[in-house]
């Protein structure tokens, strides 16, 4: 699966919306993918903030994509 298909949900910004992110945060995510759906998500947020990292690993979680029997990874920062 290309790299721009693996990114593509993980950079609509408006997904993260019910998060509340602050202009001011951070984010970095990497996101393990196998058979369509996010199976490892980790969530680096600056400045740290558990509850935010909490609500994005949620969001990303509940991410589709197409189904590949093989693990990609993708690493996205906003």
């Amino acid at each position: 699966m290309s790299n721009d298909i693996l990114q593509t949900p993980l950079l609509d910004l408006k997904r993260y919306d019910k998060c509340k992110v602050p202009r001011s945060t951070k984010v970095a995510l990497s996101v393990a993918v196998y058979d369509g759906v996010a199976v490892g998500v980790d969530v680096t947020t600056k400045p740290k903030n558990a509850k935010l990292d909490a609500c994005l690993d949620s969001v990303v979680r509940g991410m589709t994509w197409d189904k590949v029997p093989s693990l990609n990874q993708a690493n996205v920062n906003f």
